[in-house]
C-alpha cells in the first residue's frame, strides 16, 4: 500500500481510466513507481508475517499458482488516497 503526498485526483493521474490488470501494464505506466512501491509494501508485509517459506517443490505436487491485483483507492473527493497491490 503507497499512500499519495499530495493527493491529486485520479483523473488527474497520467495513466489510463482504469487500473493495470497485469504486471506489464503497470510497468508501462507513467505511475508505475508508485505502483513499485506498494509492490514492495506488499512484500514486506507478507514476509514479515511469515506467510510463507521457500521450499524445494517435491516431484509429484504442483505448485499454487498467484498472479498481482493492483488498484487505485480514492477518498470520497475523488482524490487519490493511495496505490494497492
Amino acid at each position: 500500500m503507497f499512500y499519495m503526498k499530495d493527493n491529486p485526483t485520479y483523473g488527474d493521474m497520467q495513466h489510463t481510466n482504469s487500473d493495470p490488470r497485469t504486471l506489464y501494464e503497470a510497468q508501462a505506466r507513467a505511475d508505475w513507481p508508485q505502483w513499485q512501491e506498494a509492490m514492495d509494501h506488499e512484500i514486506n508485509a507478507l514476509q514479515n508475517a511469515g506467510t510463507w517459506s521457500v521450499v524445494l517443490q517435491p516431484s509429484n505436487k504442483n505448485v499454487v499458482g498467484s498472479k498481482w491485483v493492483f488498484q487505485i483507492k480514492c477518498k470520497a473527493d475523488g482524490s487519490v488516497d493511495k496505490y494497492k497491490a
